[in-house]
């Protein structure tokens, strides 16, 4: 018989052979124990011989946990490389799933800690890395692909949405509404019910503390807005940096643009394409004192002037008015302040 058995079972567990003479060769099995409760044999009647453990391809996952003591096997040590799961193309199979079912207790899922520097996460598709967690920053489309991300609300599907594919691949940002080919940032929330008695905006920008350190702020703003670079390989008619497209209809009172409190600063010209409404008392154009106002003049140029009739005579009289378009009002005004005969 060839050599089937070498050496000593001393110490050995699980699986016994005792040869009945001194010879290495298997010559006479007498006797065959299996010490683990898990292991079969079987005999096929033809002189073979079949060992096997309880799972037909070794141990579960579950038993491999348990192995040596419970929990003991929970711990991996990848010292040769990755622990790998793959599914092959027509398994139709899920890769990993993990359910938490540890609702007194509520521990994390699925924690990962990373004490390096590399990367913690990385996702990838067929068309390369699509989502990367470093120790510095997350990145997604990491590829550039023509991949949008998407937040939905509770019944709003684009609460945000960037659209990587829009401006030939520059993409563009869309909150509360889909991005548009007509903004680089559009905000276009859907139809929604406000809170009762409850001031409501579009959009509010409101910080909270702005703290500037030493030194000097030539400007600090809640917003801040700089003209647009255009490049007009076409024709633009006209050009903003703000554009206020219409005013409300449904309020009691309606205003385009409406600066509640507080002066407002115009350092170029002010162009006034329609009627002007003065609905104060007094109408202060130039500077506080005489001689400030006197080298100063309104250009009024156009539609009618409503609210002259009220305007203080010391300040007509100190200020030069300068007047093209329909100057009734304004004239009648002056005649009956006495600085122009009738």
């Amino acid at each position: 018989m060839g050599n089937i058995y070498t050496g000593s079972d001393v110490g050995k567990s699980g699986l016994r052979v005792r040869e009945s003479d001194s010879s290495p060769d298997v010559s006479g099995v007498t006797e065959i124990v299996l010490t683990a409760a898990d292991f079969s044999i079987t005999d096929d009647g033809n002189g073979t011989i079949t060992l096997a453990t309880g799972a037909a391809d070794g141990n579960t996952l579950d038993e491999a946990y348990d192995e040596g003591g419970a929990g003991v096997g929970r711990a991996i040590d990848a010292d040769t490389g990755a622990v790998t799961i793959t599914v092959s193309n027509t398994d139709n199979n899920g890769v990993l799933e993990i359910t938490q079912n540890d609702t007194t207790n509520n521990p994390a899922t699925l924690t990962i800690t990373n004490t390096g520097t590399g990367d913690t996460i990385t996702t990838s598709n067929a068309l390369g890395e699509v989502f990367t967690v470093s120790s510095t920053e997350i990145v997604g489309n990491e590829i550039g692909a023509d991949m949008d991300f998407r937040v939905e609300g509770d019944s709003n599907i684009n609460l945000f949405i960037t659209d990587a594919g829009l401006f030939s691949g520059m993409g563009a940002i869309g909150m509360g509404g889909a991005a548009v080919n007509t903004a680089s940032v559009s905000v276009l929330p859907p139809a929604f019910t406000a809170v009762a008695s409850t001031n409501i905006s579009g959009l509010r920008v409101a910080p909270v503390g702005i703290t500037v350190p030493t030194g000097t702020t030539t400007i600090a703003s809640s917003l801040h807005l700089v003209e647009p670079v255009l490049t007009a390989t076409g024709t633009i008619t006209n050009a903003a940096t703000i554009y206020i497209e219409s005013a409300p209809t449904e309020g009691s009172n309606n205003y385009a643009l409406w600066v509640d409190a507080g002066k407002a600063q115009f350092d170029g010209e002010v162009e006034i394409d329609g009627a002007l409404n003065h609905d104060g008392t007094t109408i202060g154009f130039f500077g506080t004192t005489p001689a400030t106002q006197a080298s100063n003049q309104a250009n009024i140029v156009g539609g009618p002037i409503t609210g002259v009739d009220t305007v203080d005579a010391t300040q007509l009289s100190n200020n030069l008015i300068e007047i093209s378009g329909a100057v009734n009002a304004i004239l009648a005004a002056i005649q009956r302040h006495g600085l122009m005969a009738p």
